[in-house]
């Protein structure tokens, strides 16, 4: 039986490392990477020069290998990404999206919600109603010029669904580094804006699951059992799961506190993985995204001796600095803005990002302003909520697999999020400057004083009003004074109450 010496001893043998081989796919594929991932960091350099996320030099970085730039050039595309290899790319890339979602699920702050459920839910909820309603106006334009019922088979309801959803998200992890990056969390504005955003973040996903649904539902009635499947699934892992995966990782915990352990063992960290790809398995096969189920087992994992934070740190290094970077570049090579070649289709496209910011930012002032601040905190919460980054990528990307977007809408939708995401860290520092946010500090430290002289008042009042009902001195006030004492002492609170407020 003859060998082939050329898969078997490599270039040695003749053999071209760049033409795929269905017997040794990996060649190529970690060729792939090793392109994607170091064009990333290169261009991400100047970019973190000015506060921009990583999510926007790996878009681009596949808009440039792809279709748009690189694909220009003769036999770049078949030497470097031919057809053949991307089924095993995508693969990896999808993995890579569910592992993130987990890591998504686990940076959420379900108590940080708790804490501030009134101005999360009314900033929040707003903050998605507006674009979402925009985004079902502008549906309308996008179905007619973009899509032919007749061949897709997709009804506008469903269509019209997707399209708000794509232009209401927030990108909660890209904000939460913007944030970081401009020192905004401990801010009023940081603090109302992650409220906001965590909450938005969920809406998001559950809105996304539900518009998948609506496109692999059949008829109304599959669509009402895959919710119902859905919903018991979450209802499922919520409760008798989370209370069973916090039990079987109580004494990993035990140890963490005590100091025994100083991250979680190899066992908790395989059970949880392995929760996390049953539950995508089971969320995917009933019609619902695989992400939805990876997101919801990220939620359960116990937050107790910062449990989810360990296990974000052993896995974000080679999830988001490895892997995430394929699922976005991806992204940017099914991106050709070769097709945006007629007026009509930067019309919308400049509509797209006009409409998908000022919903944003209107959503924004208009929840912030009810709880009474500031036009220019009202303002910055807006712009902040405007970022779209990698949740919008991710739900674009799934329309996109759905059936639900066209490569030109795709393209169009790819755009808005780069525009909106960079957009975010300039307007921010322009709307809420340091000079501002120093004054509001100064002015906060000055009522602090105040508070704590009139509170230091009224301790030195109460304590010679004890010292005097103690002592024996027959000058110690009689009981008509000590009523007069008391009106005084009440007159004093008053003022105090009244100098305060």
């Amino acid at each position: 039986m003859a060998v082939d010496t050329a898969s078997v001893a490599g270039i040695v043998a003749g053999r071209n490392p760049l033409e795929y081989d269905p017997k040794s796919p990996y060649t190529l594929f970690l060729f792939q990477v090793l392109v994607i991932v170091v064009l990333s960091e290169l261009l991400y350099y100047p970019l973190s020069k000015i506060k921009q996320p990583k999510v926007i030099a790996e878009v681009i970085v596949g808009i440039l290998l792809g279709p748009s730039v690189m694909g220009r050039v003769p036999n770049f595309t078949d030497t470097v990404f031919p057809e053949v290899s991307m089924p095993s790319f995508t693969l990896v890339a999808n993995i890579a999206i569910i592992l993130f979602l987990f890591l998504v699920g686990l940076e959420v702050d379900v108590p940080f919600i708790k804490k501030n459920f009134k101005i999360a839910v009314t900033v929040g909820v707003i903050n998605m109603a507006i674009p979402f309603a925009l985004g079902c106006g502008i549906a309308k334009g996008l179905y007619n010029e973009y899509l032919s019922p007749e061949e897709s088979g997709l009804s506008f309801t469903t269509y019209m669904v997707f399209i708000a959803v794509a232009m209401c998200v927030t990108a909660f992890p890209v904000l939460v580094r913007i944030l970081m990056s401009l020192e905004l969390t401990k801010d009023r504005v940081g603090i109302i804006t992650l409220s906001a955003g965590v909450l938005n973040d969920l809406l998001g996903w559950i809105l996304l699951a539900l518009s998948i649904t609506l496109v692999n539902a059949s008829n109304p009635v599959n669509t009402v059992y895959i919710l119902l499947l859905a919903v018991a699934w979450f209802i499922l892992v919520l409760f008798p799961i989370r209370y069973v995966l916090c039990w079987l990782l109580k004494s990993d915990i035990a140890r963490i506190k005590s100091g025994e352990r100083s991250k979680p063992s190899t066992l908790s960290l395989t059970v949880i993985v392995l929760l996390t790809f049953v539950s995508s398995f089971y969320t995917d096969i009933i019609g619902v995204h695989s992400i939805f189920g990876a997101f919801l087992v990220g939620l359960i994992v116990p937050r107790e001796a910062e449990f989810s934070s360990l296990i974000n740190e052993q896995l974000e290094g080679i999830v988001s600095g490895i892997l995430v970077p394929l699922y976005f570049t991806l992204a940017g090579l099914k991106c050709d803005f070769g097709l945006l070649n007629t007026g009509i289709d930067w019309a919308y496209t400049i509509g797209i990002i006009c409409l998908a910011f000022a919903g944003k930012l209107l959503g924004g002032f208009i929840g912030t302003k009810l709880f009474g601040l500031p036009n220019r905190d009202c303002l910055t919460v807006g712009i902040l909520m405007s970022c779209k980054g990698i949740m919008e990528i991710v739900v674009l990307t799934t329309g996109l697999n759905a059936g639900l977007l066209t490569p030109k809408v795709f393209s169009i939708f790819i755009v808005m999020t780069l525009v909106t995401t960079f957009l975010t860290t300039p307007l921010t520092k322009l709307a809420y400057p340091k000079w501002y946010r120093e004054k509001i500090a100064e002015t906060s430290i000055n009522e602090s004083i105040k508070e704590s002289a009139s509170i230091s008042e009224i301790k030195e009042f109460k304590g010679t009003e004890e010292a005097l009902f103690e002592t024996g001195d027959p000058l110690a006030p009689t009981s008509s004074s000590a009523l007069d004492h008391s009106d005084k002492r009440f007159a004093f609170s008053l003022s105090v109450k009244d100098s305060n407020t």
